[in-house]
């Protein structure tokens, strides 16, 4: 009986089979440049009434939601912040560790702020983002009232 050697060049075949198409969490959710527009045109959250002096941004709020740290988080749940407080300024939130006690130290309720920003929203995805953001609301509070 002899036993063939293999051949160091011979590709083995994987362990694990590879799948076909895409993954559908490697990155999250698709792009909506139309609503990160209508989100840049809103005044900044934190500032007050005509006190804006710089452009608004889209801020993506992953601190809010940690299941999806290091991934991409919907448009949809994107907040008007101004660059001062975004990431220029001394007190931006992109330089503090604690967004959820940032927003509340300003005086902001970020997840009611999203809510509110999703009501004028013509997206297919809306009510999937309204429920996503409610569950992680109630979950902070430890409540299940519906908020609207």
């Amino acid at each position: 009986m002899t036993f063939a050697r293999q051949k160091p060049w011979t590709r083995l075949e994987p362990v694990v089979p590879k799948t076909s198409g895409k993954r559908l969490d490697d990155k999250g959710p698709e792009r909506n440049s139309a609503w990160l527009v209508r989100i840049r045109n809103m005044p900044c959250l934190t500032c007050y009434s005509g006190r804006q002096t710089t452009p608004t941004r889209a801020h993506h709020p992953k601190g809010l939601f940690p299941r999806t740290m290091g991934k991409r988080i919907s448009d949809l749940l994107c907040l008007p912040l101004c660059d001062e407080h975004h990431t220029d300024g001394p007190d931006a939130l992109h330089r503090t560790g604690d967004e959820l006690h940032w927003w509340r130290s300003h005086g902001v309720e970020p997840y009611g702020s999203i809510l509110s920003c999703l009501a004028g929203c013509r997206d297919p995805d809306k009510d999937q983002a309204v429920a996503f953001v409610q569950m992680q609301w109630d979950r902070l509070d430890g409540t299940t009232v519906e908020r609207t």
